[in-house]
């Protein structure tokens, strides 16, 4: 079953269980949401991701409430035909892009078209802790891209010599010094080793809070968690290079590289 279905028997079922409660937890989530966005509007990769997903939420509510409106004044037959279609609309609200968000994913590793990016591709910038998983897997692809054409990688992560910001990803991650050296080590080697592939690092004293990848036009972000919650359970964001939210988090990588 795809992530659509899934989302659509989830919305379904609690439509036809408390309408009402959906409603109002909709509806309420965005205005929570929107208020929010506008209270860390200084930090505007934020409030334009909350802004985005609670303009979504407050509009699914809206469509909700109408749904519900009508199922109580309705047959069960056309209740069902109503419930579909408002399971279609909150899944099309979800799908549609969220202030330039072309896509958010769970499994950053699988979910995205990594190998149509890095063969398409002669500038990879990123910024990460490590990046031990992703290159482990991403490895080969590169390896054979970098037998076509040249490609220039620039990676930007924290100096884990410098102790302030060692002690920093210690607590953030819960990860001991040598795992957290091994894994930087590991990365820069199997890195090193690709022929064609220029390689530049950049050593920043702070911990980035976020993972940002940008091969060619597209750039891929999601944020780490503070205090020991393991950053694969977070949300990866999709952008275009282009877009207003690609320019905004490109420019604060630049800052702190």
């Amino acid at each position: 079953m795809g992530m659509n279905e899934l989302i659509k028997n989830i919305v379904k079922e609690n439509v036809r269980l408390n309408g009402q409660l959906l409603s109002i937890s909709f509806t309420s989530s965005g205005i929570v949401l929107l208020i929010f966005s506008a209270f860390i509007s200084k930090y505007q990769v934020l409030s334009l991701i909350f802004s985005s997903f609670g303009s979504t939420l407050f509009a699914s509510g809206a469509i909700s409430i109408g749904i519900e409106f009508r199922l109580n004044r309705q047959h069960s037959v056309e209740n069902e035909i109503l419930v579909d279609q408002f399971s279609e609309k909150v899944v099309s609200l979800l799908n549609r892009p969220l202030h330039d968000v072309e896509r958010v994913v769970l499994d950053m590793t699988q979910d995205i078209d990594w190998k149509f990016h890095i063969t398409n591709t002669s500038e990879i910038v990123v910024c990460w802790w490590s990046g031990r998983g992703w290159t482990k897997v991403y490895l080969p692809i590169i390896r054979s891209a970098a037998k076509r054409r040249t490609i220039s990688m620039t990676i930007i992560m924290p100096n884990i010599d410098e102790p302030s910001v060692l002690s920093e990803m210690i607590k953030q991650s819960n990860i001991s010094e040598d795992s957290l050296r091994g894994a930087q080590n590991e990365t820069i080697e199997k890195l090193r080793s690709v022929e064609n592939l220029e390689l530049s690092i950049q050593y920043i004293l702070r911990t980035p809070p976020y993972m940002y990848m940008r091969l060619g036009e597209i750039v891929a972000f999601k944020l780490y968690p503070y205090e020991s919650v393991n950053h694969q359970q977070m949300p990866m964001f999709v952008v275009g290079r282009n877009s207003e939210l690609g320019r905004l988090i490109e420019s604060d990588v630049e800052k702190i590289s």
